[in-house]
Order: structure tokens, then sequence, then C-alpha cells
């Protein structure tokens, strides 16, 4: 005769539920190791739009997650020419998720749809709109995550402190109070151990305005900053006591801008 389930001790019929258990998940088509997992998990690579009021700004979205289980991720605007931010906070709920950049002083809020390929909700960005607006995401991949860009050395020509004007023309928003303006600028240009760049930008005038430069990168006579919170990136080539480059501001075509030297750190 066969052994009944019922005489079996307390701890055999446990072990005994839970194998029965594994080989009905496996039937089911179920893995016991995903099992419990969300669907809605965001890692991935997203490409959507931002609803502005006057157009749709394109937006990407890398996350993953690293061999720590922390969520790490980047934002990109390409219509701005805007790539790679790195994102200063992520969690993720189970069919949410909550996303900002201090660097760019903006925030995504939004809810995973049950089958994991759409996000919606809405952003806010204290640089380019203080109102929060729409932003629609979908799956398009897997993450991809790049280096973010890390300054070098520069000489001690570069060093010091250098003002310049800029004339801006029609920019991708009708409403950009810089729009068809000229603002000075300081750029204050520092060596740190090794000689590694670093420096703030300074909007001259009211009100005034330091952001921190992301990066500082050198070769050879040729000189690049961003500021990347700013949406401000700068090239120029050292001639004497100015630079002569370019200027770029958020969604705005490059313009001349001439750095003239008139001090020191």
């Amino acid at each position: 005769m066969g052994l009944k389930i019922w005489e079996l001790t307390k701890a055999d019929r446990e072990v005994c539920m839970k194998r029965l258990f594994v080989v009905a998940l496996i039937f089911l088509g179920v893995s016991p190791l995903t099992f419990g997992q969300s669907k809605s998990a965001p890692a991935g690579h997203w490409e959507g739009v931002i609803g502005l009021p006057n157009k749709q700004l394109q937006v990407t979205m890398d996350l993953a997650q690293n061999d720590r289980g922390e969520w790490t991720g980047s934002l990109g605007l390409p219509d701005l020419d805007i790539r790679d931010f790195a994102l200063s906070k992520i969690v993720v709920k189970p069919d949410s998720v909550v996303i900002d950049t201090s660097e760019m002083l903006s925030e995504f809020s939004g809810d995973l749809s049950s089958d994991g390929t759409t996000m919606k909700g809405e952003w806010a960005c204290a640089l380019l709109r203080a109102v929060p607006v729409p932003m629609q995401l979908k799956r398009a991949g897997d993450a991809v995550l790049r280096p973010q860009p890390q300054s070098t050395p520069i000489s001690k020509e570069f060093e010091g402190i250098w003002e310049g004007a800029v004339k801006f023309g029609e920019t991708w928003e009708s409403d950009d109070p810089l729009a068809g303006s000229t603002v000075r600028f300081r750029v204050s240009l520092a060596r740190g151990r090794n000689g590694m760049g670093s420096g703030v930008l300074t909007r001259l005038g009211e009100p005034k305005v330091n952001v921190l430069l992301s990066w500082v990168e050198q070769k050879g006579a040729s000189l690049r900053f961003e500021a990347r919170s700013a949406g401000t990136s700068y090239v120029g080539e050292l001639a004497g006591d100015e630079l002569r480059g370019e200027w770029r501001q958020f969604g705005s075509d490059p313009v001349a801008a001439v750095l003239k030297r008139v001090g020191t750190n």
C-alpha cells in the first residue's frame, strides 16, 4: 500500500508541498527564480515626448540596475542636443517610478503599464518650465548607459577670469526670455589636483546666477566647457588673452563669442 500524505510528519508534508508547488510552476511555464518579479520593471531604453504648450519635445531615458541592485540611469533631450544627463534619484515601485536629475533641476513621476511597455506621467524642469507637463515614454530596447564626460588637466594659460557677451537669436521655444537678448557672462577657470580643470559660470547683471561647470576639456590651444544644468557649452581657441569660439544655449544656434581675460583667481 502506498504511503498517504497525512501519514507523513509535519516537516515531511511541508517539503512535499513545496516540491509540488515548484512542479506546478514549471508545468505552467513560470520559473521559480522569476516568480514574483514585476513585469513592469522599468529597466530598458525608453523614448517619447514631453508635451510642451507649443511643441512636442523628444526625450530619451535609460534605466538599469547595477550589480548591487541599485538603479542607475540617464536622460536625454535630442531636440536640444542634450544627452546622457545622469539621474540622481530613481525610486521604483511595482507600478510607478519617480526620477530626477539634480544637474538639470528636473523630475519625472509616472505610472508603468501592466505589460511594462509604456510609462506616462508628468515632467517638471525649473530651467525650462516651472509648470509640470505631460510626458509619455515607450520601451524601445535595452538600456544604453554611457560614461559621463570627465574634465582634463588644463594649462596655466587658461586659468583665470574670462568675460564676454553673447547675443541670442530665436530659440526652440518662442517664450524663451533669452531670445533676441544680449547677455554678459563671466567664466572663472581653475586648476585643481594634477592640474584638473574646473570652473564657475556667472551670468552678470540682475539676477546674478552662478553655475558650476560640469566639465572642462583642453586639447592643445582649444578649450571646451559645459554647464549642463544651464544648457550651455562653449568651445574656443586661445589667442593671447582671448578665447575665440562658439557659444551654445538650450536649443539655440551656435553664436560667435569672444571671452577676454579680465583677471586671475
